[in-house]
């Protein structure tokens, strides 16, 4: 799953909050990056669906949250049968 946001001005990091329940953040962020785009949510259960705000940072700490957004972790597509092409 790949979560993007817009950038903000003066942030030299951003920290991304996921969770299973709606409004529900611990106060550990599940990463941390210098970009605007987050692409590493692994090992999500497909059909669950996952919250997500960030809070924007930089040496003088964090901004308060971002509105939350959500997204249902879809199913991968199958396997071709053997001889199948697309």
């Amino acid at each position: 799953m790949t979560v993007s946001w817009a950038s903000v001005t003066g942030a030299t990091y951003y920290n991304l909050y996921m969770s299973t329940v709606s409004g529900q953040f611990g106060k550990k962020p599940v990463d941390s990056v210098t970009d605007r785009v987050y692409a590493t949510a692994d090992g999500l259960i497909n059909g669950t669906e996952y919250y997500f705000v960030v809070k924007a940072g930089n040496p003088g700490g964090l901004s308060g949250a971002s509105n939350q957004a959500e997204a249902k972790a879809g199913t991968a597509p199958g396997a071709l049968a053997p001889g199948r092409q697309l």
